[in-house]
C-alpha cells in the first residue's frame, strides 16, 4: 500500500470514528439506557458499512441482486446519504437548541435536546426516502437549444442526445439501463453521445444490464469517451465491450459525421487524468483535433468540465459535452460542488468561440440519493436563430 493511499485511509477512518462520536454523543442525550444501545448501535452499524462497502465492491466487483452481500451494499449506500444529511441537519438543530435553550432549567433542556435531536434525525429519515425515490425514478429529459450564427440550413433541428455518469453497477442494473435507452430512442436523436462514467465495475460481468445500449441507434453514430471511473476497473475491458456493441469510441480521435449536404467534426478524449493510470491513454486534444476538418459543426467530447481549458487551448469547437459534477448529486452536497467546479451544471460560454454543457449524470453514483438534483438526459437542438 503506497504512502498517499495509506494516508488517505488513516484521515477517513479518524474522521467516520470521530464523526460517529460527535452524532452518537448528541442523539443519546436524554434517553433511558435501552433507546441509548439502540441508537448507539444504527449508528455504529451505519457508519461501519461506510468500511466495509467499497472493501467488498473492490474484491468481488460485482454483487448480483438478490444476494446478502447485494442487500448489504444497498443498505451501506443508502446509509452513506442519510449520514451526509444527518449531520448537516444536526449543525442546524444544534444550533437552534442552543439558542433557544438558554435560560432553561435542567428538565426543560433536556426535553427540548430530546425534540430537536427527534426532529432531526426523522427529518433525516424522510429527506433520504425522497431523495431516494427521486433517483429511482430516473432521469428527466431536458432540451437545450444551441444557436450558432450561420449554422448550415441542413443542421437547423439536429438532435444530439447526451447521456453521462450512468453508473451501471450495484444499485443500478438492466431495467434503470433500459428506462435510459427507452426515453433516448423517444427522442429520435440524429446523434448520440455518452461522456464517461456508463458503468462501474467489471464490464464483462455487467455485460447482461449493459445490453440495452447496444439498441441505441442513431443516423449520426453512437460516441463514447472514458470517465475516470472506467479507469477504475478495467478500461480496457470496457473499451472493448463498448465497441462489441457498435458504440465509437473515441480514444483522443476525433470522426467527420456527414448530415445531407453538412459535416459536423465529433472529437473525443479520454479522461483529464487517465494518465495517472494508464499512461498510455493521457488524454491529448491537440491528437484529437490533428487532422479534423473546420466542418459545420464541431463538437468536444470531454467527461471532466476542468478539461475545456486544455481542449480550448488546442483548438476551436462549438460545443463541449461534459459530466462528472453529478450537480453534487443530492442536498447538502450540492451545496459545495459550485465552489469545487466553476462549471458545475447547465451551459456556460468558456470563450467567444467555446461553449460547455455539463450534464448533472443520468444516473448516480454511491447514495442512491438525487435530492433537489434529478437525473438527466440532454436533447440539444441545433438552431441558427
Amino acid at each position: 500500500m503506497n504512502r498517499s493511499l495509506s494516508s488517505f485511509l488513516f484521515v477517513a477512518s479518524t474522521t467516520m470514528v470521530l464523526l460517529l462520536y460527535v452524532l452518537g454523543t448528541y442523539f443519546t442525550r436524554g434517553y433511558k439506557s435501552k433507546v441509548r444501545i439502540f441508537l448507539w448501535g444504527f449508528l455504529t452499524l451505519t457508519v461501519v458499512l461506510q468500511w466495509v462497502v467499497p472493501l467488498w465492491m473492490s474484491r468481488t466487483g460485482d454483487l448480483p441482486p438478490g444476494t446478502f452481500g447485494h442487500a448489504v451494499v444497498w443498505a451501506g449506500m443508502t446509509g452513506l446519504g442519510f449520514l451526509a444529511l444527518l449531520t448537516f441537519l444536526s449543525i442546524f438543530g444544534f444550533l437552534g437548541e442552543t439558542w433557544a435553550g438558554r435560560g432553561m432549567d435542567g428538565s426543560r433542556r433536556a426535553m427540548l435536546s430530546r425534540t430537536v435531536s427527534g426532529a432531526v434525525g426523522l427529518s433525516a429519515v424522510g429527506l433520504t426516502g425522497a431523495g431516494m425515490f427521486a433517483a429511482r425514478r430516473g432521469p428527466i429529459v431536458r432540451t437545450v437549444p444551441i444557436i450558432k450564427n450561420g449554422l448550415h440550413p441542413d443542421l437547423d433541428g439536429y438532435k444530439i442526445v447526451q447521456i453521462s455518469d450512468l453508473h451501471v453497477g450495484t444499485t443500478i442494473r438492466r431495467a434503470y439501463v433500459q428506462h435510459v435507452v427507452d426515453l433516448v430512442s423517444d427522442c429520435k436523436p440524429d446523434m448520440i453521445c455518452m461522456t464517461g462514467d456508463i458503468g462501474d465495475g467489471n464490464a464483462d460481468l455487467l455485460r447482461n444490464d449493459l445490453e440495452p445500449i447496444a439498441s441505441m441507434r442513431a443516423p449520426g453514430g453512437v460516441f463514447f469517451v472514458t470517465g475516470n471511473h472506467e479507469l477504475y476497473w478495467d478500461v480496457k475491458a470496457w473499451l472493448r465491450v463498448w465497441k462489441e456493441m457498435g458504440v465509437t469510441c473515441l480514444e483522443n480521435t476525433h470522426q467527420l459525421v456527414p448530415h445531407r449536404n453538412a459535416k459536423l467534426v465529433v472529437m473525443g478524449v479520454h479522461d483529464l487524468h487517465a494518465e495517472q493510470w494508464f499512461p498510455e491513454l493521457a488524454t491529448n486534444p491537440e491528437q484529437a483535433m490533428k487532422g479534423a476538418p473546420i466542418g459545420d459543426f464541431r463538437l468536444m467530447l470531454s467527461h471532466q468540465p476542468k478539461s475545456v481549458e486544455r481542449n480550448a487551448k488546442a483548438g476551436e469547437f462549438d460545443l463541449q459535452l461534459s459530466g462528472h459534477t453529478h450537480a453534487g448529486q443530492f442536498f447538502p452536497v450540492s451545496l459545495v460542488i459550485p465552489f469545487v467546479h466553476k462549471y458545475w451544471k447547465g451551459l456556460y460560454s468558456h470563450t467567444e468561440r467555446h461553449r460547455i454543457y455539463v450534464n448533472p449524470a443520468t444516473g448516480y453514483w454511491g447514495a442512491p440519493n438525487r435530492l433537489g438534483q434529478r437525473g438527466e438526459i440532454t436533447q440539444f437542438v441545433l438552431s441558427r436563430t
